[in-house]
Parts: C-alpha cells; structure tokens; sequence
C-alpha cells in the first residue's frame, strides 16, 4: 500500500476516533427519576427493563443491564461510584456461569412474559443507595416467561434497581432463583408495580412502600 494512502487512512481513524469520543461525550447523562405518573408509561418503561433482563438471564450477559461507568458516575455519589461496572459485571457473569444450564434453557426455551416488582420505593440522596437525585429504586422482581404449550415459569431476581430518564438499570443483581413452572408466587405475590400478559391494568399501587 502506498505511504501517502496509508497516511491518509491513519489519519480518516483518528478523525472518525475523534467524532465516536465527541458523541459520546455529548450523549444525555442519566440521571435517576421518579416513577412517572401516567400508569401507561410507568408500564411501558417496566415492560421494556424486563425483556431486558429476561434476555440477560437466558444469555447469561448481565451486563447489558448493569449500568456501565459512565452510568454509575452519573446516578450516584462519587463514594459509591468508585465500584467500577467492570468489577460489577465479571461478578455477574460468575453468577451466570453458576446458574445450571438447565436453567438457562429453561428460560431460553420459553419468552418473556412479565415483570412483578417489590421492595419498591423512592430514594433520597440521603439514602443507602446513594443517588445523586431522588428516584424510584427497586429490590427483587419475579420475573415471568411463557413456555411454548402456554404454561408459565417465574423465577426471583434481587439486587439493586434503579429507574432512570432512559429507563431501568441494574446497579447491582446479588441473586437469581432457579425458575420454576407454576411458581407459586404466581399467584400469591403482591406487586407494587407489574406487567404481566402485557397488560397495563396490572400496573398497580403501594409505590410508596419499602417492602
């Protein structure tokens, strides 16, 4: 390849490096949020977080629901954000390395079908979280696929969750449960904030509430 045209294609690489580091500086910054008021949206930001998380646990990459860096230095404290999502999102593959294959299958092999919220609450600045804002933060979800014949399976997800302008993020996700057909907690569990058969009638009250 001639020098000049190697010059030239080094030089269109650090231009284009340079354009992608400008766009990403200029992306909006998150920032926590309460939960809206109108239930419709509320529904349709919970719906989208839990196809992602159904996708994360039947890949196993959980990083695509833990907030990244850039992410954590905007949510919270400086003091908190020192724990980098690298760190955070190693230890969450460790957790999807140790859920049996069986379990992902079993996820994989049906489709998601819904979310059921507890341990919501709104979190000051002055909380355990650490926000830079208040928002709305939520502690376990039992999350909902439909297998091919119609029957439904659930499993518990706990960590840290956080609802953002963009959307629901995941600081942190301690444990996953192994999902199980007919759950009962299907049927039994009460939850302050669902989307279930992709219903927005299931968006409910009791938001306030810790547990």
């Amino acid at each position: 390849m001639p020098k000049r045209l190697l010059r030239a294609l080094r030089a269109c690489s650090l231009v284009m490096a340079g354009v992608l580091a400008a766009c990403a500086s200029s992306a909006p910054m998150p920032a926590p949020r309460e939960l809206p008021i109108d239930a419709g949206q509320r529904h349709r930001m919970l719906a989208t977080f839990g196809q992602r998380l159904y996708r994360a646990l039947s890949s196993g990459h959980f990083e695509d629901v833990i907030a990244d860096d850039r992410a954590r230095d905007a949510l919270l404290r400086p003091d908190l954000a020192r724990r980098s999502s690298r760190s955070l999102a190693a230890e969450q593959h460790g957790s999807a390395a140790a859920m049996a294959p069986s379990d992902r299958k079993l996820w994989g092999a049906a489709r998601y079908a819904g979310l059921c919220v507890q341990s919501g609450r709104s979190e000051t600045p002055t909380g355990v979280v650490g926000l830079r804002r208040s928002g709305f933060v939520f502690e376990r979800g039992l999350l909902i696929g439909r297998e091919a014949g119609g029957g439904e399976l659930a499993g518990w997800v706990e960590g840290v969750f956080v609802l953002t302008e963009q959307g629901f993020v995941a600081l942190e996700i301690e444990r996953v449960e192994t999902p199980r057909r007919d759950h009962s907690d299907l049927e039994l569990a009460e939850c302050e904030l669902a989307d279930h058969r992709g219903s927005t009638q299931d968006v409910v009250s009791g938001v306030g509430s810790t547990h």
